[in-house]
Protein backbone atom coordinates (compact mmCIF):
# COMPACT_ATOMS: atom_id res chain seq x y z
CA UNK A 1 0.00 0.00 0.00
CA UNK A 2 1.46 3.42 -0.93
CA UNK A 3 2.31 5.76 1.91
CA UNK A 4 3.04 9.49 1.90
CA UNK A 5 4.16 11.06 5.19
CA UNK A 6 5.32 14.57 5.97
CA UNK A 7 6.39 16.59 9.01
CA UNK A 8 3.99 19.24 10.31
CA UNK A 9 6.66 21.95 10.83
CA UNK A 10 10.16 22.99 9.82
CA UNK A 11 12.50 25.90 10.49
CA UNK A 12 14.95 27.05 7.78
CA UNK A 13 17.30 28.54 10.41
CA UNK A 14 17.40 25.41 12.55
CA UNK A 15 20.77 24.22 13.88
CA UNK A 16 19.65 20.69 12.95
CA UNK A 17 20.15 20.20 9.17
CA UNK A 18 17.27 17.70 9.01
CA UNK A 19 14.80 20.44 10.09
CA UNK A 20 15.87 23.15 7.61
CA UNK A 21 13.80 21.99 4.64
CA UNK A 22 10.35 20.54 4.09
CA UNK A 23 10.06 17.22 2.28
CA UNK A 24 7.71 14.27 2.13
CA UNK A 25 8.56 10.63 2.56
CA UNK A 26 7.00 8.31 -0.01
CA UNK A 27 6.89 4.54 0.01
CA UNK A 28 5.59 2.25 -2.76
CA UNK A 29 5.04 5.21 -5.09
CA UNK A 30 6.18 5.39 -8.71
CA UNK A 31 9.28 7.61 -8.87
CA UNK A 32 8.30 9.47 -12.03
CA UNK A 33 4.62 10.02 -11.14
CA UNK A 34 4.82 12.43 -8.19
CA UNK A 35 3.69 16.07 -8.13
CA UNK A 36 4.00 18.37 -5.11
CA UNK A 37 2.33 21.76 -4.64
CA UNK A 38 2.64 24.14 -1.69
CA UNK A 39 0.22 27.04 -1.23
CA UNK A 40 0.15 30.16 0.89
CA UNK A 41 -3.00 31.19 2.76
CA UNK A 42 -4.36 32.97 -0.32
CA UNK A 43 -4.09 29.85 -2.48
CA UNK A 44 -1.05 30.99 -4.47
CA UNK A 45 1.43 28.24 -5.40
CA UNK A 46 4.68 29.17 -3.66
CA UNK A 47 6.51 25.98 -4.63
CA UNK A 48 5.94 22.99 -6.91
CA UNK A 49 7.99 20.01 -8.01
CA UNK A 50 7.76 16.73 -9.89
CA UNK A 51 10.84 15.35 -8.11
CA UNK A 52 10.01 12.71 -5.51
CA UNK A 53 13.07 13.81 -3.50
CA UNK A 54 12.30 17.54 -3.53
CA UNK A 55 13.34 19.89 -0.71
CA UNK A 56 11.51 23.18 -0.05
CA UNK A 57 13.64 25.72 1.81
CA UNK A 58 10.83 28.11 2.78
CA UNK A 59 11.44 30.68 0.06
CA UNK A 60 9.26 31.63 -2.89
CA UNK A 61 9.87 28.94 -5.57
CA UNK A 62 13.09 27.98 -3.69
CA UNK A 63 14.85 31.00 -5.14
CA UNK A 64 13.02 34.12 -4.01
CA UNK A 65 12.66 35.99 -0.79
CA UNK A 66 12.00 34.08 2.44
CA UNK A 67 8.30 33.60 3.03
CA UNK A 68 6.64 34.76 6.25
CA UNK A 69 6.10 32.28 9.07
CA UNK A 70 2.76 30.54 9.01
CA UNK A 71 0.96 27.44 7.82
CA UNK A 72 1.28 26.39 4.20
CA UNK A 73 -1.03 23.82 2.62
CA UNK A 74 0.38 21.06 0.46
CA UNK A 75 -0.98 18.58 -2.06
CA UNK A 76 1.00 15.52 -3.13
CA UNK A 77 -0.31 13.68 -6.19
CA UNK A 78 1.10 10.22 -6.74
CA UNK A 79 0.53 6.81 -8.34
CA UNK A 80 0.87 3.53 -6.45
CA UNK A 81 3.69 1.31 -7.68
CA UNK A 82 1.60 -1.78 -6.82
CA UNK A 83 -1.70 -0.69 -8.37
CA UNK A 84 -1.04 1.94 -11.03
CA UNK A 85 -4.39 1.12 -12.64
CA UNK A 86 -6.09 2.89 -9.71
CA UNK A 87 -4.78 6.19 -11.08
CA UNK A 88 -3.65 9.32 -9.32
CA UNK A 89 -4.14 9.61 -5.56
CA UNK A 90 -3.73 12.68 -3.36
CA UNK A 91 -2.37 13.42 0.08
CA UNK A 92 -3.27 16.84 1.52
CA UNK A 93 -1.95 18.50 4.62
CA UNK A 94 -0.37 21.54 6.14
CA UNK A 95 3.10 22.45 7.31
CA UNK A 96 4.11 25.27 9.65
CA UNK A 97 7.04 27.40 8.50
CA UNK A 98 8.78 28.59 11.68
CA UNK A 99 11.34 31.35 12.09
Amino acid sequence: MPTVEAPNAFRPGSPNPDNREFRVFTFFVEDDRVEVYLFNRWGEIVYSSTDRNFRWNGTYKNAGAPLPPGTYAYVVKYVSSFRPQEGVREKRGGVALLK
